[in-house]
């Protein structure tokens, strides 16, 4: 069944690519790109659950998710003392671990089977079902973050009223996702895997990403793009040319991923 664009509403598209199995299409009134028509959510979440791929990614590379949520709740705690927050899509938990060193009262969302065995295997609180059948409380978190969860969402209207509902007044929003507009995708297009493959749904910019949170009663207190590529060693590894063309990118917002801290507004 063919859905309208996420982002406006509107039935006009244009197609974009075929990917796999998936048609990507481009919003012919506001230039979102998402996937059309989209699984249902019973054949993702059956594919979620008994999939190892992101348990093995976040076990080979635990240091570099640790470093990410401590610079993360660095960024937070700016706005933000610590209270309860919800990690959605926690995978094995590296955040969850920083946030209870930090003081959180910390909560995690995960449907990987495999990632929810290790998570808890470490003390962490997590839930292994969909967000909007945990029946969490309204008004329960200072803090939800979402790392690479919204470009595999499919029904977003409902995401983000769920969102919004056990969020408290004046409360964050944290959001990584790939930048549909990174400096490989005026190169290879539809080519670029790292946005386009087949369990991703939508497709951000940062032009997109802020209407869509201010469609859902967000402002934006901060987004830019990091990394121009996927390297997950420090920066302090990497020489003088690797580090000034880094900074050349992430000046012109081409980095390859958003990052967004944005504040429910309660006015």
């Amino acid at each position: 069944m063919k859905i309208s664009c996420h982002l406006c509403g509107s039935l006009q598209y244009k197609t974009f690519a075929n990917i796999g199995k998936n048609k990507v299409v481009i919003c012919k009134n506001c230039g979102f790109y998402y996937v059309n028509p989209t699984p249902t959510f019973d054949v993702l979440h059956h594919h979620v659950k008994g999939s190892n791929v992101y348990t093995n990614d976040q076990l080979t590379k635990y240091v570099f998710f640790r470093q990410r949520a401590v610079e993360l709740f660095d960024n937070v705690q700016k706005y933000k003392a610590p209270g309860h927050m919800l990690d959605v899509g926690c995978a094995i938990g590296a955040e969850l671990e920083v946030a209870r060193e930090r003081g959180w009262n910390a909560t995690g969302i995960e449907l990987s089977s495999e990632s929810v065995k290790i998570g808890r295997e470490k003390h962490l609180n997590i839930i292994d079902k969909p967000l909007e059948e945990c029946l969490l409380k309204s008004n329960s978190f200072e803090l939800i973050t979402l790392n690479h969860v919204l470009e595999h969402i499919t029904e977003y209207d409902a995401f983000f009223n769920e969102i919004v509902r056990i969020s408290k007044k004046d409360s964050l929003l944290y959001i990584t996702i790939p930048n549909l507009y990174a400096w490989k995708f005026f190169i290879r297009r539809s080519r670029y895997s790292w946005n386009f493959h087949e369990d991703h749904f939508a497709f951000f910019s940062i032009k997109t990403l802020t209407l869509m949170l201010n469609k859902h009663g967000y402002e934006i207190l901060e987004i830019r793009t990091s990394r121009w590529l996927d390297f997950t060693d420090g920066m302090q590894n990497h020489g003088f040319l690797f580090k000034l063309v880094n900074s050349i990118i992430e000046s012109l917002n081409l980095g390859i991923e958003i990052i967004c801290i944005a504040k429910l507004n309660t006015k």
